[in-house]
């Protein structure tokens, strides 16, 4: 069983039941303390359980697999842990386990799998269609030819339509930047977040180390991601996990294209007197580093980036940086459990709408896309983007 792994016995050895993670202030907190207002759900409850398991006291079960499947995995309570422990790490490895059992993952999460082993995507789009949204960018073939930058896509920008327009404005934002780049096209993988999170982790070394092949055989210098989740992988996950790491160094876009700005590369032609907020999504901060809760997230880039448009003034909502509120889309919760993951959103959107600004950014297309229906459904009269987006059309 993984749960005997060392890590997972340190993290047991020093969790002494203070509480902190309890939500003392529920609203604050767990976003499941704040749904269920109970201790069970807190990582407390979940240690305390892991610890049962390991001394025998309680065996794997569909009904826990029900339980520990609907948790976002957000990383809050690590960011709160005095001793700080890597709670979500400890729930993954719990699901691995249960997925080993054949209890996992829920009904809902399998699609998802299926997707990725078949299609190299959780969305199921045919691999023919990968790059259909680059069709006449003219953009390099790096599995072709050399370039010293890769852009790393990700499986959600190039499959929801909505999210096209990310891929499209990073690419743009390259170009007038004089950026020698290319994409891997209908031969990107998947970086198996979905598969790591969902505690699929035979599949994740396997879809992991196709992925570090394909990028390794590339020329690039540098990888760059516009997604929050494909960055956590790519630079964090695969060494952690024995995966292995690239050859290129990876950077977020946002990191990026701060020192493209730094460099004077990157020069605005327009005014765009807007309003905005700036959303820190879990996998850019709290769940960024090697080993979660207290390692550095990336939050000044992003910031630097809105910072630089002419016109555009960032106002801050009252949670952020380590402290941020989950979208609620994470973990696998949004498609194991949707009235949950919108109820965890619902005070997000709320919080955006209350800072007056016309515009919720983020750098991660699972927040941007909660987003997009939590303000439709709670009938917020906002509208969510990416920062490169607005960076695109500024120039």
């Amino acid at each position: 069983m993984r749960i005997d792994d060392q890590e997972i016995q340190n993290a047991l050895r020093f969790c002494w039941g203070c509480k902190d993670c309890s939500g003392i202030r529920l609203d604050d907190q767990c976003p499941l303390q704040f749904l269920h207002r109970g201790v069970d759900f807190s990582a407390r409850g979940i240690i305390s359980m892991v610890r049962s398991i390991r001394e025998r006291q309680v065996s794997l079960s569909k009904e826990m697999a029900e339980y520990i499947f609907r948790e976002p995995l957000c990383g809050r309570c690590s960011a709160s842990c005095e001793a700080a422990i890597d709670v979500p790490m400890v729930i993954r490895t719990l699901r691995a386990d249960l997925v080993d059992a054949g209890l996992g993952p829920l009904a809902n999460h399998r699609p998802l799998i299926q997707g990725m082993r078949n299609y190299s995507n959780p969305w199921m789009l045919p691999r023919s269609r990968r790059a259909d949204w680059a069709k006449g960018l003219g953009i390099k073939d790096a599995g072709k030819e050399d370039v010293d930058v890769l852009y790393y896509v990700g499986c959600t920008a190039a499959s929801d339509r909505g999210l096209n327009g990310v891929a499209q404005s990073t690419a743009g934002v390259l170009k007038e930047a004089g950026v020698d780049f290319g994409i891997l096209g209908t031969r990107e993988n998947c970086c198996g977040t979905i598969a790591y999170q969902l505690g699929d982790w035979d599949f994740l070394y396997r879809q992991g180390k196709a992925n570090l092949e394909s990028l390794n055989n590339t020329k690039a210098k540098r990888i760059v991601t516009a997604c929050a989740g494909c960055f956590k992988m790519l630079k964090s996950v695969y060494p952690k996990m024995g995966v292995g790491r690239t050859d290129a160094e990876v950077l977020h876009l946002s990191e990026y294209m701060v020192e493209l700005l730094g460099e004077g590369r990157i020069t605005f032609k327009r005014q765009l007197p807007l309003k905005v907020t700036y959303h820190d999504p879990c996998h850019m901060g709290r769940e960024s580093g090697i080993s979660g809760g207290r390692q550095a997230g990336v939050y000044d880039a992003p910031r630097q980036a809105i910072a630089a448009i002419p016109g555009v003034e960032l106002i801050e909502m009252e949670r952020t940086r380590e402290k941020s509120w989950c979208c609620g889309a994470g973990g696998g919760l949004k498609s194991g459990d949707m009235n949950a993951s919108s109820q965890i959103a619902r005070p997000r959107v709320k919080e955006a709408e209350k800072t007056g600004a016309e515009l919720l950014l983020s750098t991660c297309p699972f927040c941007e896309q909660q987003f997009r229906d939590g303000m439709k459904a709670a009938a917020v009269p906002m509208r969510t983007a990416d920062i490169v987006e607005l960076v695109r059309e500024a120039t």
